[in-house]
């Protein structure tokens, strides 16, 4: 199963899902861009990583697939052009919103553990 190497991003190929995937380039300088675009710590792409076409605007595809719809095409291949470049990254979506001084919301961890370290605290006083 192809997995989209893009921090955040949860597309994976699956039959009829509509996306193709495309492997990362030869060429050192394009292989750098599409990586820094992953946004993921000390990542090395192999042959084996794909980035989506969610992360690839029309003009960056040799082929428009609305185009092709319309020509009777519907399941053809998507191509980039030769020099394209990952340019519509997805939105963090764990990344939870600031409040008004810029500091981090964080959730309250509730359960056992949390039941745990406050047994723990009282014990100690």
């Amino acid at each position: 199963m192809v997995f989209c190497a893009a921090y955040g991003c949860t597309n994976r190929q699956t039959k009829g899902c509509g996306l193709s995937f495309f492997s990362f380039p030869k060429d050192s300088a394009r292989k750098k861009t599409w990586t820094v675009f992953c946004r993921r710590d000390d990542f090395v792409p192999t042959k084996n990583h794909r980035l989506c076409s969610a992360h690839f605007s029309a003009d960056q595809l040799a082929r428009d697939p609305q185009k092709l719809e319309e020509h009777g095409y519907a399941g053809a291949r998507i191509r980039l052009l030769a020099d394209a470049f990952p340019d519509i990254p997805l939105p963090l979506q764990h990344v939870q919103d600031e409040n008004q001084n810029g500091a981090i919301n964080k959730t309250k961890r509730r359960g056992a553990y949390e039941k745990r370290q406050r047994a723990n605290v009282s014990t100690l006083k």
